[in-house]
């Protein structure tokens, strides 16, 4: 078990079918990981029922913020970093895609690195978006020199200290890509740690389509600078 205190945000946009089972999993399961802990849910603007079921699910550890417009996904995780006030930090979608008790995997490192990132050893997702994951992946490896190999999986550890150290600026996708970044600029110890992924029971894919290849080539463009001019250091996170 983690002897130090733990933050689960937890990533929601029209997630009315998945998030309750997700939320109660975690009350379930997370107790056995970390006895001090929070779950941290952001709704981001959703236009279904995601905001009622989160009303009906009363416990002290919930904590719920509402978008009342599509922010994005980045704006959504920075939302639950700022409001996160614990001393360990995991990020994970709410679309029933990970197992939460699958923190366990990374509780052996959390004290020793500074970023503990999940892989999909089996991605359950369309065949056209293991082909754009893939192809993103490469991309982002190639113009940031990152060495992780599932960039943009959503499920990872932080230590809250290490969090304190960087601005994030993306409201998009590429938060990944622009934490993974900063870390490694900033010398961060980061381990990789092999994890399940399940197929989506309810629901669509969101975020990596199509329709957003032209908005992440800008956004990573967009970052590129940031970090070659250095405006993402010092955090003005809590």
């Amino acid at each position: 078990m983690l002897t130090a205190s733990l933050s689960v945000i937890l990533l929601s946009y029209n997630e009315a079918e998945n998030i309750d089972e997700v939320v109660k999993a975690a009350l379930v399961k997370i107790p056995s990981i970390a006895a001090d802990f929070e779950i941290i849910v952001v709704d981001d603007g959703s236009n279904d029922r995601t905001f009622e079921v989160l009303g009906s699910l009363k416990d002290s550890h919930i904590k719920i913020i509402r978008h009342y417009k599509n922010k994005g996904y980045g704006a959504s995780l920075r939302s639950g970093l700022e409001n996160s006030g614990k001393d360990y930090v995991v990020t994970m979608d709410a679309d029933g895609q990970f197992d939460i008790s699958e923190i366990s995997k990374f509780i052996p490192y959390c004290f020793s690195h500074d970023v503990i990132t999940g892989f999909r050893i089996k991605r359950q997702d369309p065949f056209y978006r293991g082909i754009l994951s893939n192809v993103f992946n490469l991309l982002v490896r190639t113009i940031f020199k990152i060495k992780v190999k599932d960039i943009d999986c959503g499920f990872k550890l932080f230590k809250k200290e290490f969090l304190k150290k960087l601005t994030l600026n993306s409201d998009g996708f590429i938060i990944n890509v622009e934490i993974i970044a900063l870390a490694q600029k900033n010398g961060a110890k980061i381990k990789e740690v092999e994890i399940s992924h399940y197929p989506r029971l309810y629901g669509r894919q969101k975020v990596l389509n199509y329709k957003t290849v032209s908005t992440i080539a800008s956004d990573l463009l967009a970052l590129k600078w940031r970090l070659l001019s250095g405006k993402n250091i010092k955090s003005q996170l809590k």
